[in-house]
């Protein structure tokens, strides 16, 4: 949650969060095959953090859930958030080539 009020001390326009997953899913993927990738939607959206769940693994600091909370936090902020995997080549690079 740290990450979100640093965007809003430096007045950010964008907060990258990076994960294990390749973003926010409607349920776990390492558990229901039937789990959707969520593309684009508002911070405002309550059923995010239901879909966040709880901390997933031991290598991250809290889980999606907490991710989804700074995720709001910076949107009150007029911050846009990207949920995107660390584990992605390139992918800082190809987030800001608008991908």
């Amino acid at each position: 949650v740290l990450w979100c009020l640093i965007t809003n001390l430096i007045e950010a326009d964008l907060l990258v969060i990076l994960t294990d997953q390749n973003g926010l899913y409607t349920k776990d993927p390492r558990h229901h095959d039937d789990a959707e990738l969520i593309s684009e939607g508002s911070a405002t959206d309550p059923s995010f953090v239901s879909f966040a769940g709880s901390a997933g693994t031991n290598i991250g600091t809290g889980g999606m859930a907490t991710k989804v909370i700074a995720a709001q936090r910076a949107a009150r902020s007029g911050c846009a958030t990207i949920i995107a995997s660390g584990r992605e080549k390139d992918v800082l690079n190809r987030l800001q080539q608008g991908e």
